[in-house]
């Protein structure tokens, strides 16, 4: 791995972040929530209490509550600890939505904000976060998630985020535990072209995320197209080379 093109200090930048034409869906009605854009879908009972989840490697009880006909809480939690927590809010005229996102799963939290465009119209008869909803930008990340810095090691790199993160892999196939996230989770790295880093997540043997990084010719920015694996959801994002401090 000597001198990869990789290795140094990346600052994404959010409001570059793009999204695929993947949609949520969602359907709140009789009490109950649910989910259907990923593989397994879900639904449970929108009273607010933790109600458990199979299939989900992330979260193994969810709880949904109705706070107004245009906002609705979520929390997810592993093994009785709160790892994610997100408030939708459908706007006045109901054309778009906001979610408020707050991820606890890796060591030092990471909050921001993405709006949401509707598909279609709204449904009759059910709440007004029902429908299909296609993420359109980021408008907010915490500077807790910002910086990735990746460092050139004997047969291999390690990778390490300003959120705690930190994974050392030998490029050799296996996984590798990424520390400061889930208990579980493991990486792999893989270096096939001299411009590509193919990243692939697991949490146990489930996975999670695959990721494609390229470096640009000039070596000054990284395009992260990341694949979240259980709804297929592809986000990009933009990293631009800076100096350490």
């Amino acid at each position: 791995m000597a001198d990869s093109g990789f290795a140094g200090t990346w600052i994404m930048q959010p409001e570059a972040t793009t999204f695929d034409e993947h949609t949520l869906e969602l359907m709140i009605e009789r009490g109950t929530y649910k989910r259907s854009d990923c593989a397994p879908p879900f639904e449970v009972a929108a009273d607010g209490s933790d109600q458990p989840i199979k299939e989900q490697p992330l979260f193994d009880t969810l709880s949904v509550r109705l706070v107004n006909p245009r906002r609705v809480d979520i929390v997810q939690k592993m093994a009785g600890k709160v790892t994610w927590k997100g408030v939708y809010t459908v706007s006045k005229d109901q054309r778009s939505m906001t979610l408020q996102f707050d991820d606890e799963r890796p060591a030092t939290p990471v909050t921001g904000t993405i709006l949401y465009s509707r598909v279609g119209n709204p449904l009759s008869a059910a709440h007004l976060v029902s429908g299909s909803w296609r993420p359109e930008k980021m408008t907010q990340l915490s500077a807790s998630a910002l910086t990735l810095r990746i460092q050139d090691q004997e047969h291999g790199l390690s990778m390490s985020w300003s959120d705690g993160r930190r994974v050392e892999s030998q490029l050799d196939v296996k996984y590798y535990p990424l520390n400061g996230y889930l208990t579980g989770e493991q990486v792999s790295i893989l270096h096939p072209r001299p411009d590509t880093l193919a990243i692939s997540r697991e949490q146990g043997v489930t996975p999670v995320e695959v990721s494609r990084a390229v470096i640009s010719d000039d070596g000054q920015t990284i395009t992260y197209k990341q694949v979240e694996w259980v709804c297929r959801a592809l986000t990009t994002y933009i990293y631009q080379k800076t100096a350490a401090p």
